[in-house]
């Protein structure tokens, strides 16, 4: 037998990167919802997100193929690596092709991030 010795508990609800992920679907918004004005200062447009597209059960999909820490995916969102783009702006993905999708995805970065230089 091993005894284990006795550790710290931490209340997860304290810490901010942990999500029980309840939900199979989820939105990200850009800025949150409870994004500071330091936050935003510190945002630089970029997602910090990277995308590849594979094909499953015969159709295409978009998914998460890594996320760069201290970007805004990793310090504001619950997005992983396999996760799957399904929108955008309420736009389904399955419609669009990956250069369509991602040229989306960047013009929405790129007027969030002018909106937020104006202020």
């Amino acid at each position: 037998y091993i005894i284990a010795p006795p550790c710290r508990v931490v209340d997860l609800r304290l810490l901010k990167h942990v999500d029980n992920r309840g939900a199979p679907r989820y939105k990200v918004k850009v800025p949150p919802d409870d994004a500071t004005d330091e936050d935003m200062e510190l945002w630089d447009g970029e997602l910090g997100v990277w995308f590849e597209t594979v094909q499953w059960n015969g159709r295409r999909k978009i998914i998460v193929k890594g996320a760069k820490r201290g970007k805004f995916s990793h310090n504001n969102t619950d997005i992983h690596v396999g996760d799957e783009l399904v929108a955008i702006d309420g736009r389904m993905v399955l419609d669009m092709t990956f250069a369509e999708a991602m040229i989306l995805i960047k013009k929405r970065l790129s007027e969030v991030s002018d909106i937020c230089k104006t202020k």
